[in-house]
């Protein structure tokens, strides 16, 4: 009898070889994947190709362009202008895309991290400060600053759905790895200082709101099985607070550079990068521990980086 194969879609088979060589951070895959599927059971000859998929951060840097890091050496690779003010590179859930807020242009970039090369606008609400995007790829949640609500855009036809009220002045934005919840960091909400507003997606509705150890909170991100929600507050000592998503509660408060802004999780779970605005400077954060282990210095002040800037991308040249 043929042995019998099963397609899978790049993720699931990303996974797949991940399993099979035992690579994690950065896996092989077939140089000549046409289509975004492949068949299970040995791996092609080619599969040992130049190409691979490589973990990334997006910085914005200086008002005017995307910093790119390699997250395994630590490095700036290369920078790509930008319009508008650009803040909070996020990468999309198909490890090929990153989709960058232009404030002062009202619209949101979207850059091919294969290339890094711009491929289009989308215009959304005033001011959009940060943006998630969903881990199925379908929604864009965008907070609005000046509005104090948060847009909800479907990627497919690049459109506003509707919009949700949630605090005063919202920075940070990120999504739940389930999609059930959004968690937008604001200046102030229901008459507290430095707050999270958590919202349910399947009413597009605000739940509750939860108190951070600091205040002017901006970048917030979750961890990739869902249970912690980080959140980078601004105002001196310039804190990391981090909440138990399921009891929407705040566990600790870590203490990293001047003026943090933004917040990010690496695709493992064990470490989370924090964009510290009034220093050249990421700070890296070891979760087992919830303690400060390493500073990276930039070319440039990342003041502009509020979403979750790391992602896997590929597949690119070696």
């Amino acid at each position: 009898m043929p042995q019998q194969t099963t397609k899978l879609s790049r993720r699931k088979a990303l996974k797949t070889l991940t399993a099979l060589t035992g690579v994690a951070a950065l896996t092989s895959l077939p140089g000549q994947w046409a289509k975004p599927i492949i068949e299970t059971g040995l791996l092609p000859a080619h599969a040992q190709s130049s190409l691979r998929y490589a973990v990334r951060a997006y910085m914005s840097i200086g008002g005017y362009a995307i910093s790119v890091i390699d997250v395994d050496t630590q490095t700036e690779l290369t920078t790509i202008l930008t319009f508008g003010t650009p803040t909070t590179p996020v990468v999309g859930s198909d490890m090929m895309s990153v989709f960058v807020a232009g404030s002062g242009a009202d619209a949101v970039m979207v850059i091919d991290a294969t290339t890094n090369t711009k491929l289009n606008d989308i215009a959304v609400n005033n001011s959009p400060r940060a943006l998630a995007v969903s881990s199925d790829g379908t929604r864009v949640y965008t907070a609005n600053s000046t509005s104090d609500n948060v847009s909800v855009i479907d990627t497919v036809t690049s459109t506003k759905l509707t919009d949700i009220a949630v605090g005063t002045w919202p920075q940070g934005i990120a999504v739940s790895p389930d999609g059930t919840r959004v968690y937008v960091a604001c200046a102030m909400t229901s008459g507290n200082p430095g707050a999270v507003s958590v919202i349910d997606t399947a009413t597009n509705t605000k739940l509750t709101d939860i108190t951070v150890g600091g205040l002017n909170p901006q970048g917030v991100a979750v961890s990739p099985d869902g249970t912690r929600v980080y959140v980078a507050c601004a105002m001196t000592p310039g804190v990391v607070s981090v909440i138990d998503a399921a009891t929407n509660t705040k566990l600790t408060d870590i203490t990293v550079g001047a003026w943090p802004v933004g917040v990010a999780v690496t695709p493992d779970g064990t470490q989370v990068f924090v964009a510290n605005a009034n220093e050249k400077t990421v700070s890296v954060i070891d979760t087992a521990t919830n303690t400060k282990i390493a500073d990276i210095t930039l070319s440039g002040y990342p003041y502009g980086n509020i979403g979750n800037f790391i992602g896997m991308v590929g597949p690119i040249p070696a």
